[in-house]
């Protein structure tokens, strides 16, 4: 011990700076490396642990006369379970729904947004789950794009309701990720896809 203060003792003060910054981004990067790592796994398993939906959702767009309007209703269950290392900050879920159609007039394909809602869901910590409904009913309804659905739709030939999901939140360190699930056929009411 003492003859490494001894060495230390006599070398240069430019040289004792560039062994403490060596040092200093020996450490740095090895903080960089255990975060990245840390980050990777939390996402590989929360990735594998999102259920949206967690269970059989209840979607109500019956359209077939203005007076159903009011009826629409849509409750997706939801669970987030965070085993991983990182706190999931700042979880957002949207839902959107698409009207895909043929017009009466020009019988050409057709795509509005009669449907948008954005939610919340807050923080979910190492080791915690968070689950619940996202609800929406006819308030969360584009009524111009409905309209023009309702006005436009030429009802010989298939419609199709098609779903989006997306999934907004950080992880710890301010890193940015979002996930988006297009075109989920809603049949009858009915999210096929969720089913399995």
């Amino acid at each position: 011990m003492n003859q490494l203060l001894y060495r230390w003792k006599r070398l240069k003060r430019s040289r004792k700076v560039s062994l403490v910054m060596t040092l200093l981004l020996l450490i740095a990067g090895l903080s960089i490396s255990i975060f990245s790592v840390l980050a990777y796994s939390s996402l590989q398993t929360l990735f594998s642990n999102i259920k949206i939906p967690s269970d059989i959702p209840e979607i109500n767009l019956d359209f077939s006369h203005y007076s159903k309007i009011e009826e629409t209703h849509i409750k997706i269950p939801y669970r987030i379970s965070n085993k991983g290392f990182l706190d999931i900050n700042r979880i957002t879920l949207k839902i959107s729904i698409d009207a895909s159609y043929t017009e009466n007039l020009a019988f050409t394909e057709t795509r509005k947004t009669i449907f948008s809602k954005r939610e919340v869901i807050g923080y979910c910590h190492p080791g915690e789950s968070i689950s619940g409904v996202f609800e929406g009913d006819y308030h969360d309804l584009n009524m111009t794009a409905l309209g023009n659905y309702l006005s436009e739709v030429y009802k010989s030939k298939d419609e199709v309701f098609l779903m989006k999901l997306e999934l907004n939140f950080y992880l710890v360190g301010g890193f940015y990720f979002r996930f988006i699930l297009k075109d989920i056929d809603i049949e009858g009411g009915f999210c096929n896809e969720c089913a399995g």
